[in-house]
């Protein structure tokens, strides 16, 4: 299945025989501590929830040139540019207690939103829950996935980052929707550095978390968040609700303070449509 290089020369298919992850970096605790980069997957998460014995890779990174079949949220496709793309999936096992496990979606998104402000992307937002904004349209998207292995809990968070190209190359309705780093700023980002950005600051973002500062990170989340005030509708037991969100609560579930009777309700697992 590998050449010399490491590099998956076949693509997807069933579970087989995979060679050992390379070290990449150990300084860090929760991301980026191995590497296994593929020529072609169908999905980096896919890839490795198939794979399960790489599960106990604490901190191990897949990336990939090209993806045939990345995944979005409620099964959805993940639609990029192929080729000028950064795509990863990250090992991650957080011991931060399994009420703030939905959580680690947001603490992903706002290392990579840190990540991309350092390397000076402009107008950037984190939108709930998995999205990163830049100018108003989506640059990146981040699927967390949990599995678990006897009774320590592993999340694949997988990455999609808009690099290169120019947004007419999206198919048509993603073209008002989606961007690229380099469409809205102009700047042709090298991906190895983009991943070296990322991993560094997600894994300082677990580091705080993990050392009890959870709660200020999910302030600064609410801070760089364009979701904060805007207007949402749900469905929740059978009935279609409306309301603003007001911010995340004390284990990162979103806060909507409902139309109908100003009652905040908070949500995990609902699908909010914005309004």
């Amino acid at each position: 299945m590998y050449s010399k290089n490491n590099r998956l020369v076949h693509p997807t298919g069933a579970a087989s025989k995979i060679s050992e992850p390379e070290p990449l970096n150990k300084g860090r605790r929760f991301a980026g501590r191995f590497r296994i980069h593929l020529t072609e997957t169908d999905s980096t998460n896919s890839f490795l929830l198939r794979n399960e014995e790489l599960l106990k890779y604490e901190g191990l990174v897949v990336t990939a040139d090209r993806q045939t079949a990345g995944r979005g949220r409620k099964g959805r496709e993940w639609l990029g540019i192929n080729g000028e793309q950064l795509v990863l999936s990250i090992v991650l096992h957080p011991e931060l207690g399994n009420h703030y496990l939905p959580a680690i979606t947001l603490l992903t998104g706002l290392g990579v939103y840190k990540a991309l402000r350092d390397e000076g992307c402009g107008l950037l937002a984190v939108k709930w829950p998995n999205d990163i904004l830049l100018n108003s349209r989506k640059v990146c998207g981040i699927l967390c996935e949990l599995r678990m292995m006897a009774s320590q809990p592993v999340v694949v968070a997988g990455i999609g980052l808009n690099v290169k190209g120019g947004r007419g190359e999206f198919p048509g309705f993603l073209r008002n929707r989606a961007t690229t780093i380099e469409a809205e700023t102009g700047l042709s980002l090298d991906k190895e550095r983009l991943l070296e950005s990322i991993l560094n600051r997600l894994d300082t973002v677990l580091k705080q978390a993990h050392k009890g500062k959870i709660t200020e990170l999910f302030r600064e989340w609410e801070q760089n968040s364009d979701s904060i005030g805007r207007g949402v509708r749900f469905h929740h037991k059978g009935s279609l609700l409306a309301g603003e969100i007001a911010g995340l609560d004390e284990i990162g579930r979103l806060k909507v303070r409902l139309a109908s009777n100003g009652v905040s309700k908070t949500l995990i697992a609902e699908e909010v449509e914005f309004i």
